[in-house]
């Protein structure tokens, strides 16, 4: 009885929705089949895992926020730096390789504008992300993933998960 109740007013409170994967963008995170729990966006960090509405598209995306307001942007060819220059002598960078399109769209910034994010999938050799259409709206971003649900056997809360390493290179 209790574990009802408990249920019952998480899911009056939280709102939680359950989403299965389709596609293998998140892997090893999260996999093709996998059931995932998603609540409304409260705050967006770096590492948080999201559900994206790609502009002029129905369809949802899963992907991880990599860069957020206020983070550095270098530009050197068809390569992007995404550096956390608000905290003195951080060793945050991530590199990409990006779309020309992504490219034109960065080239007028210097910085992640207010209420834009850059989001990558897990899987970088098979996932679209900002580095095909370039930064994301916060009004993009429609969810939060807090855990895998299924299968069972992997059951896992991914909302306090981040990325152990902060130093990728991907060309």
């Amino acid at each position: 009885m209790f574990i009802i109740i408990l249920l019952l007013i998480i899911r009056i409170t939280v709102k939680p929705s359950i989403h299965m994967i389709s596609g293998n963008s998140m892997v090893p995170t999260v996999k093709n089949g996998d059931y995932v729990v998603t609540t409304k966006v409260k705050t967006i960090n770096r590492y948080s895992i999201v559900v994206i509405k790609e502009n002029n598209s129905e369809e949802l995306l899963i992907k991880r926020v990599i860069g957020i307001p206020g983070d550095g942007i270098v530009r050197s060819g068809n390569n992007v730096s995404i550096v956390n220059k608000m905290i003195r002598n951080s060793d945050f960078l991530y590199n990409f390789r990006v779309s020309n399109e992504t490219l034109i769209e960065l080239r007028s910034h210097t910085h992640i504008p207010f209420n834009k994010y850059f989001v990558i999938g897990d899987n970088l050799e098979y996932s679209r992300d900002s580095r095909m259409f370039g930064l994301i709206d916060e009004e993009q971003i429609i969810e939060q993933v807090k855990g895998k649900l299924f299968p069972l056997s992997q059951f896992e809360l991914l909302y306090k998960k981040n990325k152990a390493t902060s130093n990728f290179f991907f060309y």
